[in-house]
C-alpha cells in the first residue's frame, strides 16, 4: 500500500505534466483514476493509524471518536470520562492503536459480536481500559490467539513505555481484555524516588 501511496501522486504529475502528454495521459487517466479511488480508503487508516483525531487533545475525545468508526459494525459503545489526566502522546497513540488492532480482528472474524463495550476509569494510582465483547453462541475458533499475535508488538511497547500489562478474560461467548497502567502522577513519584535513591 506504501508503494501505491508514494508512486500514484508522481504518475499524476507525469500525466499531466505537458501537451506532449497529452495522448498517454487520455489512455492511462482511466487506470490511474481507478487506482486512485482503490487506494483511498487505505490511505485514509494509514494517516488515521499515523496520528489519530484528538490524541492531541484528550484520550477519552481520540476513544470515543475510534469506537465511532467500529459501532456499526461490532455494535461498539464507549463509557469514557469527560476529563482525564494529561498523558504522552505516544503512550496515547498506543493505546488507540491498541484499540483499533483488537477492532479489526474482531471484524475480520467469521461471527460478530452482539455487543461491544469499551470503558476508560481512572482508579487512585491505576488507569484502566476494558474492552469486552459478547456473542450469541460461541467466540470464533481461534481468535483469541489470533489477536494475541496481533497484539504483540503494541502491548510490548505498552510496557516498556507506560509500565503497563494486559489481563485476558475469555470464555465460551464471551471476550474480556484489559489493559491497566500507571497513572501520570504516580509515574512521576516513581522517578522521583529513583533519582533520590541513585544520588550520590
Amino acid at each position: 500500500m506504501m508503494k501505491q501511496v508514494v508512486a500514484t501522486p508522481m504518475q499524476l504529475s507525469y500525466l499531466t505534466g505537458g501537451i506532449s502528454n497529452k495522448h498517454r495521459c487520455c489512455r492511462e487517466k482511466p487506470i490511474l483514476f481507478a487506482t486512485i479511488e482503490h487506494i483511498e480508503p487505505s490511505m485514509y487508516q494509514f494517516i488515521f493509524r499515523l496520528d489519530p483525531p484528538y490524541v492531541q487533545d484528550s484520550l477519552p475525545m481520540a476513544l470515543r471518536h475510534t469506537v465511532e468508526s467500529w459501532n456499526s459494525t461490532l455494535q461498539l459503545v464507549a463509557s469514557v470520562p469527560k476529563s482525564w489526566v494529561p498523558e504522552p502522546i505516544v503512550q496515547k497513540r498506543l493505546l488507540i492503536n491498541f484499540l483499533e488492532t483488537l477492532c479489526a480482528c474482531l471484524s475480520n472474524a467469521a461471527v460478530m459480536p452482539q455487543k461491544s463495550e469499551i470503558i476508560l476509569k481512572q482508579q487512585k494510582n491505576l488507569n484502566e481500559l476494558n474492552f469486552s465483547a459478547t456473542y450469541c453462541d460461541a467466540l470464533p475458533s481461534g481468535l483469541v490467539e489470533r489477536i494475541k499475535v496481533k497484539l504483540i508488538p503494541i502491548l510490548q511497547s505498552i510496557q516498556l513505555l507506560a509500565q503497563g500489562h494486559d489481563v485476558i478474560d475469555s470464555g465460551p461467548c464471551h471476550l474480556r481484555w484489559i489493559l491497566q497502567w500507571p497513572n501520570q502522577k504516580l509515574l512521576t513519584k516513581r522517578r522521583c524516588d529513583t533519582d533520590f535513591l541513585n544520588q550520590p
